[in-house]
């Protein structure tokens, strides 16, 4: 198979007033990753992914990011720019920050299932 996704085609998905998803490549189309473009402006959030790896590759601006373990405690701290990568892997629980366009990959795709946690860190 080869698709083309044209960028005004993308899907939005407004996750909180101040961060949406643009999708790209769904669950639909591949059984082994999904992609989209996060837009953010003053954005924070907890995240927990209990399947998925996760890449940001971030297009513009900056992300803070925080590995946290399970009883919420900061373990590591980063800050991420213009050009640089962010890798999570699963079951990483984590919180990020900041007013940022990035490009997210997740592997396998993203799936609601595997999100335990809401935007602010409290289960579903």
């Amino acid at each position: 198979m080869i698709k083309l996704v044209k960028k005004e085609e993308a899907i939005e998905k407004k996750v909180a007033p101040t961060y949406s998803v643009f999708q790209m490549l769904t669950s639909t189309d591949s059984n082994n990753l999904s992609m989209v473009i996060s837009k953010a402006t003053n954005h924070k959030e907890v995240a927990f992914n209990t399947k998925s790896d996760r890449l940001y590759y971030i297009l513009k601006g900056e992300v803070k990011a925080r590995n946290m373990n399970s009883e919420g405690a900061i373990e590591k701290e980063i800050t991420a720019k213009t050009g640089d990568l962010i890798f999570i892997s699963a079951n990483t629980k984590y919180e990020f920050s900041g007013t940022f366009e990035a490009v997210q990959v997740l592997s396998p795709p993203f799936s609601p299932d595997n999100e335990p946690l809401n935007i602010n860190g409290n289960p579903k």
